[in-house]
């Protein structure tokens, strides 16, 4: 039986734009023996997943499973698609993924999903912390599945994604930059693109916003939070991020 923990407003009263995106720990508690239903982890620490895990849920390794091993850059539309039906997924399987550090590398998961195309995600509100504190049933055994069906897109690199001259240009013409790092990060013990922007400054659901963290991850939970829960409408992740940015030669910095 679950153990008492705060309880939490439900989904549907939070006011979010699109609160089917998240389901509750319970509804997936439901769902554990849905055939039409994979629970996916996606973790920061890559292998938390094999000390316990929820029951049925296949791991999906950020590093391993969604990088190409040589360039930097994410696996091509075949070596994805062949990752998917290795799960069991098929084009009508609700994908719910679940993770730690808040659901950091969930959303990073569920972000490289959407460039493919893939539909029916889902995030497990609270993550792997609110599973586990609600004293639900962790195992350490792993599932096997058949081999799934599911038709991959190619993967677009426009919609939700961008690149440096994109961001060079989006700093240029004035645009909301997000930057999504820690404070000291943003201080200046580590410096920081220009034209930082967060609710306080004025971002509004109207804005063209490009996100950025040191290599993507924390961006994406924030491209998840401003594109599904608060409605924006047009949010890219840089996935290059500070990596990428604070070692070109002339690009621009500030410091506070």
């Amino acid at each position: 039986m679950p153990a008492t923990v705060a309880p939490v407003p439900d989904i549907e009263a939070r006011g979010y734009a699109h609160p089917d995106v998240l389901v509750s720990t319970q509804w997936v508690a439901d769902h554990l023996a849905d055939p039409n239903v994979r629970i996916v982890e996606s973790d920061e620490d890559v292998l938390l997943y094999e000390t316990g895990h929820i029951p049925g849920a296949v791991k999906v390794d950020w590093v391993a499973d969604l990088n190409d091993p040589l360039t930097r850059d994410y696996i091509d539309q075949p070596r994805f698609q062949r990752l998917l039906r290795s799960k069991g997924i098929n084009d009508r399987t609700t994908i719910v993924f679940y993770g730690d550090k808040n659901n950091w590398w969930a959303t990073y998961a569920f972000w490289v999903f959407r460039l493919f195309g893939v539909e029916n995600l889902r995030l497990m509100d609270g993550g792997r912390l609110r599973w586990a504190e609600e004293g639900r049933e962790i195992v350490t055994a792993a599932p096997r599945y058949a081999e799934g069906n599911i038709t991959v897109k190619d993967r677009d690199d426009v919609r939700n994604r961008v690149f440096r001259e994109q961001v060079l240009q989006h700093v240029k013409s004035g645009k909301r930059l997000v930057d999504v790092r820690s404070p000291e990060e943003y201080r200046g013990e580590r410096l920081h693109m220009p034209e930082f922007y967060q609710e306080e400054n004025g971002l509004k659901p109207g804005d063209d916003v490009i996100v950025y963290c040191r290599i993507g991850e924390r961006s994406s939970h924030t491209w998840f939070a401003l594109t599904y829960l608060l409605g924006f409408g047009s949010v890219r992740n840089y996935d290059g991020s500070w990596t990428e940015w604070g070692n070109l030669v002339k690009a621009a910095v500030e410091k506070p």
